[in-house]
């Protein structure tokens, strides 16, 4: 059974509940039908369905395009074309090794994401999945995901090569000791 906080719009799981307080989740039920507007009268697990996608739809609609927008504008290279969009880089260039699989590298992609956009023109920044690209990842020593590195002049900057999450403010703080700045 599931039963609505009155103070916020969640579901929370619950053991087996007495005749009263199923009552009371079904008043609930029906009062939150009432404000989205449902023809239906009972309160259902498929009530929340509805609910959840209806309150996450409006309430982070922002935010979701926020996201979507930041989305996809760091490039992504291969072993084919890691030589001519980071070795011949006339800007610094970052580099994101991550995975698929890897939970810490989606969670490193939203920072990365963000700093393409505040960086701009100033640092290149580019992602490589190490499963399809074993020769970068053999080559640069990659062990641990997420990495970074910082190139410049064709080089791995010494001492560049950074392993695990991180947040945007230790990120930039990072790409500060290089000389790389907003």
């Amino acid at each position: 059974m599931y039963c609505v906080s009155s103070v916020s719009p969640r579901v929370v799981a619950t053991g087996n509940r007495t005749k009263n307080n199923n009552k009371a989740v079904a008043r609930q039920g029906r009062v939150l039908e009432r404000n989205l507007h449902s023809s239906k009268s009972t309160f259902t697990r498929s009530s929340f369905s509805r609910f959840d996608s209806i309150f996450f739809s409006k309430r982070f609609q922002q935010s979701r395009s926020r996201l979507e927008v930041l989305m996809g504008n760091v490039l992504e290279v291969t072993d084919a074309t890691f030589e001519e969009e980071v070795l011949k880089s006339d800007v610094p260039v970052l580099v994101d090794y991550w995975a698929t699989w890897c939970g810490p590298c989606k969670l490193a992609t939203i920072v990365v994401e963000q700093l393409k956009v505040e960086y701009g023109d100033k640092l290149k920044i580019v992602k490589i999945e190490t499963d399809p690209n074993p020769e970068c990842v053999d080559k640069y020593s990659v062990y641990g995901l997420p990495t970074f590195m910082i190139f410049k002049d064709g080089e791995l900057i010494p001492g560049s090569h950074r392993e695990g999450a991180i947040t945007k403010a230790k990120l930039v703080e990072w790409l500060a000791e290089y000389s790389i700045t907003m």
